[in-house]
């Protein structure tokens, strides 16, 4: 049995509640040690720092027959961090010895959180980083032990990497592992990537100059040029022997690599000749285009001589554009700063200064091309609220087209707005500035302002015009929390319901329903915004039907559609009995039974629903509330119910109003005994007369 997923092979045992759950970890926590599927022990208070990922923090841990080895350690991932668990499985199945070793990954409650955390474990078997994280100043290592031991050995690991259709996007020396005698390096293994969202730990240095713009939440997913090129930092990195930016702000450093390249950035006074510089300038080119890829450096391994290209530089202008009392050349250099002063940047655009300097000064006919779509987009939209926001985005987005989108506070890549909002959600930060991107079409906008791109523009559109549509919608299901998971899928569900638990998929709800359902601080229904958006987008078939009774204002309509939607993502997953979750629906359908009319009927329904319970088959449950001959029977039976009261009902305001008039009343009534009395004696003496007629022959 794999121990990937290993949370999902022990599915069919029996699940503990969740009191019971949290009495063991309590247990553990006293212990300071944490059960990982019954297969690891985490050591909560063992800490090991050189493996921490940003935010994400290492522990030691070891496997159940020695708990005193520490032979792996444990990731243990930020719930506001989406970690990239969809390439958990690819990653555990390299079989290269240039990787770290992934070993096992799942959900696991850990006791410092009182909660569940979903965890990486590692194979620990390759000492410190080259590195320490931060101190990136320089290690001088000679070209030749770079060129024979360091590049063979990542370029390998890529090459891996790229078969198994994972890109990294976590190369750094930091991250790194030498492995050789002391003094020495036979090989360097590359660390792990899957903690964080793509890049998130990566410092700025080592990102392109577009991604590094962006907020580490927003960069997106990379693609393996962009891994190519912290290959290329990196390698300059270690050959180096001082930090040219000791010092820079992440900004500086943006800065500094476009006013004069990256290699130069990178590399400062250190000079490099021959082979190595061919790589370096190969790697650190800033045009996507002529950056090298695996197949060029597989050609330099093999010796051959590739002409270095000189890395080119933004675009710059003749003369300057004045801005916040400095001096712009470069429209990548204005586009970063313009948010900084929005009163300034809107006068020098309403002004013309800054179509009069793109058009006399920049010379590019594609920049005055985007400027003025940018201007004149924006104004199709109106100037009301939130006008100059939207223009100067656009405008940024016209200056330097394949930087992020960068919208009041956020900086954001497409790619990367559904991590960045479910950062925001759980963070509670403003969520506003994302529904913005999507209702005024501004990602459609920086789509059309895109030349050559690595990014699936289509698919983009097609995500974005979903979202919009999604918003749109106000029920159950839609809004913004659709576009969550639709724009994330890696995302877990992120309803308070399930607050504590790490959702994945409809089943991995149900279990957390299972295990919350002895719990008294239980909520009364299972399904929210959330949970029915999650659900929605998992697996539209699990819900999707039962959308017009979970937007019902009818109570009973409302709770049936909340079972029936667990009972079909019970049988459509093919799960295990949960009779927890029966008992639990048992309790709640009391809205249910009240549809029906006749008590007998209500009470004979509810004693079969509460032993069908017992199987913890929930369709059983659906099939009895759901009976169609029953409802059916009932209704007839008390439409039947209603005419005769309404008969008796009419007949008795009859009689009451003869009441009020006792004298006319019994008139009447002595009229109808005199006639019933004439009737009678008339009847008697016809009776008779034809008696005595036929049994004489004759009367006379």
């Amino acid at each position: 049995m794999s121990d990937i997923e290993t949370q999902k092979s022990a599915s069919a045992a029996p699940l503990q509640s969740a009191e019971s759950e949290a009495a063991s970890a309590n247990s553990a926590a006293a212990e300071k040690i944490a059960n990982f599927a019954g297969q690891f022990f985490v050591h909560t208070e063992k800490r090991l720092n050189h493996f921490d990922q940003g935010p994400v923090k290492a522990y030691a841990a070891s496997g159940l027959s020695d708990v005193s080895q520490v032979t792996h350690y444990a990731l243990i991932c930020e719930p506001h961090l989406t970690p990239r668990s969809r390439s958990a499985a690819a990653f555990a199945g390299l079989a290269s010895p240039n990787i770290i070793k992934l070993v096992a990954t799942g959900p696991m409650f850990w006791p410092p959180a009182r909660g569940e955390r979903y965890v990486f474990i590692y194979e620990n078997t390759v000492g410190q980083p080259m590195v320490p994280e931060g101190q990136f100043q320089g290690l001088g290592w000679k070209p030749e032990v770079v060129q024979l031991n360091v590049v063979k050995s990542l370029v390998h690991a890529l090459l891996d990497m790229r078969d198994a259709d994972i890109v990294h996007g976590n190369i750094r020396p930091s991250n790194m592992f030498a492995i050789g005698p002391a003094g020495g390096v036979d090989r360097v293994i590359l660390g792990e990537c899957l903690s964080t969202p793509s890049s998130y730990a990566q410092p700025a240095m080592f990102e392109t100059i577009e991604r590094a713009m962006a907020d580490p939440i927003g960069r997106g997913p990379p693609v393996i040029d962009d891994d190519l090129y912290a290959l290329g930092v990196s390698l300059a990195v270690i050959l180096r022997h001082r930090d040219p930016m000791e010092g820079f702000t992440d900004e500086q450093i943006i800065n500094h690599k476009i006013d004069q390249g990256s290699y130069i950035a990178l590399t400062g006074k250190d000079r490099f000749s021959g082979d190595i510089l061919e790589l370096l300038r190969g790697l650190l080119n800033d045009d996507r285009v002529q950056r090298w890829n695996l197949e060029d450096i597989m050609g330099w391994m093999d010796g051959q001589r590739l002409t270095p290209k000189q890395g080119i530089k933004k675009i710059k202008a003749a003369r300057p554009v004045h801005f916040m009392e400095e001096r712009y050349f470069r429209p990548a250099l204005l586009a970063m700063d313009l948010t900084k002063n929005q009163s300034e940047a809107a006068q020098l655009v309403e002004s013309g200064n800054m179509e009069q300097w793109v058009s006399r000064s920049l010379e590019d006919p594609a920049v005055q091309k985007r400027l003025d779509a940018a201007i004149e987009t924006t104004s199709e939209l109106g100037r009301g609220a939130g006008y100059w926001d939207r223009l100067l985005c656009r405008v940024s987005i016209a200056l330097d087209p394949e930087a992020p989108i960068r919208y009041k506070t956020i900086r954001v890549h497409p790619d990367g707005v559904g991590v960045a909002m479910t950062d925001a959600v759980l963070t509670k930060k403003d969520i506003q500035p994302y529904v913005d991107l999507i209702t005024h079409q501004t990602v459609m906008f920086w789509v059309t302002a895109q030349g050559d791109t690595p990014v699936d523009i289509g698919t983009i559109v097609t995500r974005f015009d979903s979202c919009r549509s999604f918003l749109r919608q106000q029920n159950i299901a839609y809004g913004l929390e659709r576009c969550i998971y639709f724009l994330n899928p890696e995302c877990p569900c992120l309803s308070d319901k399930v607050k504590g638990y790490f959702i994945r998929d409809p089943e991995d709800l149900m279990r957390a329903f299972e295990k919350m359902s002895t719990l008294s601080s239980r909520p009364e229904l299972f399904i929210d915004r959330h949970i029915a958006a999650f659900i929605s987008v998992k697996e539209r078939q699990n819900i999707d039907p039962y959308l017009i009774e979970l937007n019902a204002d009818e109570m009973y309509k409302r709770v049936i559609a909340n079972v029936k939607v667990l009972a079909t993502v019970q049988q459509r997953g093919r799960m295990e009995k949960l009779p927890g979750v029966c008992r639990w629906i048992s309790q709640i359908l009391d809205p249910a039974y009240e549809r029906f009319h006749d008590r007998e009927l209500r009470q004979s329904v509810k004693t079969k629903v509460n032993q069908l319970a017992e199987t913890g088959d929930i369709s059983k449950i659906v099939a009895m509330l759901d009976s169609q001959s029953a409802a059916q029977k009932d209704t007839e039976a008390y439409n039947q119910a209603r005419s005769e009261y309404h008969r008796l009902n009419i007949e008795d305001s009859r009689l009451e109003a003869k009441l009020k008039h006792p004298e006319q009343f019994s008139q009447g009534i002595g009229r109808e005994m005199a006639a019933l009395a004439s009737c009678l004696v008339a009847g008697i003496t016809i009776l008779g007369f034809v008696y005595m007629v036929y049994s004489k022959g004759t009367l006379f």
